[in-house]
C-alpha cells in the first residue's frame, strides 16, 4: 500500500450507478403523437344539404309566419263581429225601450203599472208577429224553389218522353232496351248528359244497349272520361254514317272511256281508280 493511501477502517465508497425505474408489468406504451391532419376538403354535396337545409329552414319560418298571421286575422274578424254582434243588440235594445214608460211620467204607482204592462205586451206582440213574417219569407222562398224544380223535372221528362218515342219509331224496342237491367243507372251521370246534349243521343244510346259492358266501363270513369268516352262513339257513329253515304265516284276515269275498260287493259293508275271505286261501292 502507498503512503499516500490512508488507512481507516471503513472500505471506501465507490459510487454505483442508479438504476433505472422498470416499467410496471401490463403498461399501455406511450402513444405515438397524432399524424397532422390535412386540411379538410370542400365537400359540394355536403355544402348542397347544407343550403337547402337553410333554405328549408327558411320556408317553414315564413310558412309558420303566414300561418300565424292567418290565424290571428281570424280572431281578430271574430273579435270585431261579436263587437258588431253586440252593438246590433244593444241598439236594438234601445229602440224596444225608447218608447218603454218612466215612473216620472206618471202621477201613481198603478197608473205607471198599467203603462209598463202593455207597453210590454205590444213589445211581445210584434217581436212574435216578426218572427211569423220572417218563417213566412223562408216559406214562401222555399217553396217557390221546390216549383221551379217540379216545373224543371217535368219540363225535362216530357223531353225526354219526345226524344225516346222518336227513338222508338227509328230503332223498334228502343223504350225497352233502355230499361234492360243489363245496362248500368245513366241518368244523371256525365255521360247520360253528353248523349242529351247531342245530336245524334239517340244512336249512341242504341249502341249501348247493343253494348252493355261499355255503358258499365263508360261509368265507372271519372267525369271527364265518361264525357270522352260519349264524344269517341258519336265521332264514331258520325263517321261510319258518312262513309256509308258517300256518293260513288264516277264510272268513267279521265273522261275518256277508261271506265269501260277491263282491268287487264288499264294502266296502273286507271287500275287503282277502279279498285277504289269497287271498295266503295260495297260499302
Amino acid at each position: 500500500m502507498s503512503d499516500e493511501q490512508v488507512v481507516t477502517g471503513e472500505a471506501p465508497i465507490a459510487a454505483t450507478p442508479t438504476p433505472t425505474e422498470p416499467a410496471p408489468t401490463g403498461a399501455e406504451p406511450a402513444a405515438a403523437p397524432p399524424p397532422a391532419e390535412s386540411p379538410p376538403k370542400d365537400d359540394p354535396a355536403a355544402e348542397t344539404k347544407k343550403a337547402l337545409r337553410g333554405v328549408q329552414k327558411r320556408i317553414d319560418e315564413l310558412t309558420r309566419a303566414r300561418y300565424d298571421a292567418e290565424e290571428r286575422g281570424k280572431q281578430e274578424a271574430e273579435h270585431w263581429r261579436q263587437q258588431a254582434l253586440a252593438a246590433a243588440q244593444q241598439l236594438e235594445a234601445l229602440k224596444r225601450n225608447s218608447n218603454a214608460p218612466r215612473l216620472d211620467q206618471f202621477q201613481t204607482l198603478e197608473e205607471f203599472t198599467t203603462a209598463a204592462a202593455r207597453h210590454e205586451s205590444e213589445r211581445l206582440i210584434e217581436a212574435r208577429l216578426q218572427q211569423e213574417r220572417q218563417a213566412f219569407a223562408q216559406y214562401n222562398t222555399e217553396q217557390q224553389r221546390v216549383a221551379q224544380e217540379q216545373a224543371g223535372r217535368a219540363q225535362f221528362m216530357a223531353e225526354l218522353n219526345r226524344r225516346v218515342e222518336a227513338a222508338e219509331k227509328k230503332f223498334p224496342g228502343f223504350s225497352e232496351a233502355i230499361q234492360s237491367p243489363e245496362l248500368p243507372g245513366l241518368m244523371g251521370t256525365p255521360a247520360f248528359g253528353a248523349m242529351w246534349e247531342s245530336e245524334i243521343g239517340d244512336e249512341v244510346m242504341h249502341y249501348l244497349t247493343k253494348n252493355p259492358a261499355k255503358a258499365h266501363q263508360i261509368v265507372s270513369l271519372s267525369p271527364i272520361g265518361q264525357v270522352r268516352e260519349i264524344a269517341r262513339i258519336e265521332a264514331s257513329i258520325q263517321a261510319g254514317r258518312t262513309t256509308s253515304a258517300a256518293p260513288a265516284p264516277p264510272a268513267q276515269v279521265g273522261g275518256s272511256g277508261a271506265g269501260h275498260k277491263k282491268p287487264e287493259d288499264m294502266s296502273l293508275d286507271e287500275f287503282f281508280a277502279f279498285r277504289r271505286r269497287q271498295i266503295a261501292q260495297r260499302r
